[in-house]
Parts: structure tokens; sequence; C-alpha cells
């Protein structure tokens, strides 16, 4: 998958990622500490929270609590799109 064909970065396509894989059911929010435990081994703190918030600008993400955050229909369609490109 090319980046730039996508216009997401790699974090922004590992946090969308994150929170699909880290949902209770369709629609529910995640904790940032769960999606981006695997992140902070490879980006800091500061990398990681422009990453969420260009998602959230980008309406693919929203805040449903201080520390948690739910995919939109966007950021859904976004994957259900790329999935198999995500897989390989």
């Amino acid at each position: 998958m090319n980046n730039l064909e996508t216009n997401l970065s790699n974090q922004e396509i590992l946090i969308l990622v994150g929170l699909m894989e880290n949902q209770d059911h369709p629609g529910s929010s995640v904790e940032k500490c769960v999606f981006s435990k695997g992140l902070t081994s490879e980006f800091d703190a500061f990398t990681i929270n422009m990453a969420i918030a260009r998602l959230v600008k980008k309406e693919m993400i929203i805040t449903k609590q201080s520390t948690a955050y739910q995919l939109t229909s966007k950021g859904e369609d976004w994957l259900f799109e790329n999935e198999d490109s995500l897989l390989t």
C-alpha cells in the first residue's frame, strides 16, 4: 500500500487498525492506552498524539472520553476499502 495514495501516515494507519482490532463490538470506543500499546515502542508520544489529532481533523475517529476514541464511518470505510492491502 502506498501511503501517498491513502493520504494517511503509517502512524495514522496503525491507529485505525489498532482501534478496529481492540473494539469490544462495532462502534465501541477504545482507550488510548489499549490501541497505542504497540505504537509506543516505535513512536514517541508527540508523534502518536499528532497522528490522533490528524485523524480527528479528517473525521476518521472521534473522541469519546478524555482518553478514548472511536472509529467513525469514514474511518471504517477506509479500513474496508484498504483491507486487502493491510493484510499483505
